[in-house]
């Protein structure tokens, strides 16, 4: 304890001295989605009658300062926007301010190498929305992704406040997690396309490269009743880059440790009518090395982590007709192929006889999708969304560390796939509300089987098996500028999941059977049927032309998973087929406030109540259910599924954002999270896993002279437990790291990047066996034109 403690004093120290030195250079900070909601809501006022237009003043005056406020974060924008005439302005003068924003918007965002596709943008979140003042959003763009040489979403996302990472390390997968909320139960979207597995409801977020990203979005809490179902602790979308230009396209090629090989070009072209643009990304390593720290021992003897090679490939295109400068009709190809190990135990623990020899063998992904926006009249503009997404996976499991046997293990193969439509209908009728209402469908199914190879070679191969869910959303929001100060949302969903077909495999005859159950129908209770209800609202004043205070409420749900309600779990679960949603009540209090040179300081006061939550606990039988557990009877011990009851998750999160000097800039946020979970005496083995209690991220840095941009970060996180391959809870580590890097530009079209990231090489684990990167460093090229 005291050496973690003399860690992070340590941090505290050396801190200060890398903030005189290094900064990241002035971008535009993913800011598209605000300036985008600027543009529509002054497209709106442009179409307002003239006997009208003096009523919506306040609006455009509250614009503007946002505006201005917004340049003047941005120094490194050389844009200005003209001066305005004193107040009160009559019904031209109105007229031309709308004309002057509008043309100062659209100058900004030609500046956007990172330029988002419009359609995949979506008000996922209230703070931004709701406060032209509030420069803070809780998103990451093109431009930080790349000054820090973050190579997928993973590495993205924990750069941002209340966001973790769902470190699977026993899988090798990660996914995201918002406030102790985890993948499952956050809603994640590609382009405003839902992109969660339908088994799990998860998504291996490292598999999601991040060259062609332009922005991140995360909703924390309040998300869109627009969206569809299942965000219960709030959303995240990824949204991809749009072509400007008449011909545009970058490349770029890097290296570094572990055989690490970077690979990506993107080309794109834009027309009065049309618009395409392609791109290939390419990422994979031999292995990934540890820290010279890490004690060596008879499961991991070198410093080259076993089994932890992985290559990653993407192909996307995208065609759009865009036939006037209100609709756009475009479709989307995204292919992905991945292939990783997963590197098994290598703790402390050497009598550990469950030590698993995976490796997945493909984790796949092919979209499919269609994105509309068509503008009825003045007034009304509708959006839709069809989507078919596949995911083929297969995970090869062998009986030792040579990964060249499979003798009494085998293989499980997945087919997962989903296919919906969404539509919105956007009403600007009323002066001061945007009302917005959806209609949103999703079939979701599940096909699985297995290969067993018993000790002496003999091979069963399972049938396949099916389960599948419909999930219908109806939602509605009304965004009301109440005064020139005074923003509020309104918004309600009505979330329905209708199990279709579930099976289970019948080991006598070797066949698939309908899920037995007690209940009427084929199969019984174990086709749910529910329907779920969520209001929210949310508030916010313009205290002064510096400081906004926002309030949101959201009660959400999510529908428990296909895995939740019918997976063994390679025989060491029950099923659950009569789980029920679980539901939550999410408070969120902030006050954002603009300082002194060019600082601005957000503090957000967070609480979910959980209630109804869906936890693994270990429960007991009378007879041995789960034979891969080898148990001495009885009680026998299973894990299972189940509504634990209530939990609290509660904390506070602290934003800063500088640019106090022209060439330096500093952004940094804390998180402090408390979650507790309140269950049934007898439900034992349910623990709040996975969130750090403690989380502070930072980055400073200094752009010199040549064009020479200098980064730095310093990421700590504390207090998070897990529990090991045995079931026992351990706490992860506490630890802080650094990396530094530099990046040049040559006459504004070629790059040279490079650094180090974890440079003091420290060894830190987030789950009990399965070490972290040591450090490693890195050298990347590109070139734009």
């Amino acid at each position: 304890m005291r050496s973690e403690y003399r860690l992070a004093v340590h941090y505290l120290k050396l801190f200060p001295a890398l903030l005189l030195l290094l900064a990241i250079a002035p971008a535009l900070h993913g800011q598209t989605k605000q300036l985008l909601d600027y543009r529509s809501s002054l497209a709106a006022i442009q179409s307002t009658p003239a006997a009208d237009l003096e009523a919506q003043r306040d609006a455009v005056s509250q614009i503007r300062a946002g505006v201005e406020l917004w340049l003047k974060l941005h120094p490194g924008i050389k844009i200005e926007l003209k001066s305005a005439p004193p107040q009160p302005w009559n019904s031209e003068q109105i007229l031309k301010q709308v004309s002057t924003l509008r043309d100062t918007i659209e100058a900004i965002l030609k500046e956007d190498t990172g330029r988002s596709f419009e359609l995949g943008v979506t008000e996922i979140s209230v703070t931004a929305e709701n406060s032209a003042l509030s420069p803070i959003t809780d998103n990451i763009d093109h431009t930080d992704i790349t000054n820090f040489n973050a190579q997928n979403i993973t590495q993205s996302v924990q750069m941002l406040p209340g966001v973790s990472i769902d470190h699977k390390s026993s899988r090798n997968q990660s996914g995201v997690m918002i406030r102790g909320f985890d993948t499952r139960q956050v809603g994640l979207y590609l382009d405003d396309i839902p992109i969660y597995i339908p088994y799990d409801g998860y998504a291996d977020i490292s598999r999601f490269l991040s060259s062609d990203i332009s922005v991140i979005e995360v909703a924390k809490g309040y998300s869109s009743p627009l969206l569809g179902p299942n965000g219960l602790g709030g959303a995240v979308n990824i949204v991809t880059r749009q072509p400007e230009k008449k011909l545009e396209g970058d490349g770029s090629f890097g290296r570094g440790s572990g055989g690490l090989m970077d690979v990506g070009f993107h080309l794109g072209s834009r027309w009065q009518k049309f618009f395409v643009r392609a791109g290939m990304d390419w990422l994979q390593s031999d292995f990934m090395p540890l820290s010279g720290d890490f004690q060596l021992n008879a499961l991991q003897p070198t410093y080259e982590r076993i089994d932890s090679h992985q290559r990653d490939i993407r192909y996307n295109g995208r065609f759009a007709f865009t036939p006037n400068d209100t609709d756009q009709y475009v479709f989307t190809y995204n292919k992905q192929k991945s292939d990783y190990g997963d590197p098994p135990y290598a703790g402390n623990d050497t009598t550990n006889n469950k030590v698993k020899y995976w490796d997945w063998n493909y984790w796949n992904r092919d979209s499919y999708y269609f994105n509309s926006s068509t503008k009825l009249d003045d007034f009304n503009t509708v959006k839709v969304r069809v989507f078919y997404d596949i995911y083929p996976n297969r995970l090869d499991m062998y009986n030792s560390i040579a990964y060249n046997s499979q003798l009494g293990q085998g293989s499980s193969e997945y087919y997962d796939h989903s296919k919906g439509l969404s539509a919105e209908l956007l009403n600007k009728m009323f002066p001061r509300h945007n009302i917005g209402a959806s209609l949103f469908f999703k079939g979701d199914t599940h096909e699985e089987h297995s290969i067993n190879v018993d000790k002496k070679g003999k091979v069963t191969v399972e049938p396949w098996r099916t389960d599948s869910d419909l999930l219908v959303s109806i939602g509605m929001q009304d965004a009301m500028t109440l005064t020139s100060k005074l923003r509020a949302t309104l918004g309600f969903s009505a979330d329905h999941m209708n199990a279709t077909a579930a099976h289970d495999l019948n080991k006598t005859t070797n066949t698939s059977v309908p899920f037995a159950c007690f209940g009427e129908g084929e199969n019984g209770a174990c086709l749910l049927k529910v329907w779920t209800y969520n209001p929210l609202a949310s508030i916010s004043y313009a205290v002064s032309k510096s400081g906004t205070a926002f309030f949101s409420f959201a009660m959400k749900s999510h529908f428990p998973t296909l895995k939740d309600r019918y997976s063994y779990k390679n025989g060491q679960a029950l099923p659950n087929p009569t789980l029920t949603p679980e539901h939550t009540r999410n408070y969120d209090l902030g006050y954002s406030q603009v300082l002194p040179f060019k600082t601005i300081v957000q503090v957000e006061l967070f609480r979910s109540d959980v209630y109804d939550a869906i936890e693994n606990a270990t429960i007991y039988v009378d007879t041995n259910l789960c034979t891969s557990l080898k148990q001495n009877p009885p009680p026998y011990i299973c894990r299972q599924a189940v509504n634990v009851g209530d939990e609290l998750h509660q904390g506070a999160e602290v934003t800063l954002r500088s640019n106090p000097l022209r060439r330096l800039s500093f952004d940094a946020n804390y998180t402090f999270l408390q979650r507790y979970i309140d269950g049934p005496p007898n439900m034992l083995g349910v623990f709040p896993t996975g969130s750090p209690k403690h989380k502070t991220f930072a980055t400073a840095g200094l752009q010199l002279p040549y064009t020479l941009l200098l980064t730095a970060t310093v990421r700590y996180e504390a207090g998070t437990i897990s529990t090991n391959d045995s079931g026992l809870v351990v706490p992860a580590s506490k630890f802080a790291t650094a990396d530094l890097g530099g990046l040049i530009t040559i006459k504004g079209a070629a790059t040279v990047q490079a650094g180090v990231k974890n440079l003091f090489d420290r060894n830190y684990y987030y789950q009990e066996g399965f070490p972290e990167a040591g450090r490693t460093w890195y050298f990347k090229t590109g070139y734009r034109f």
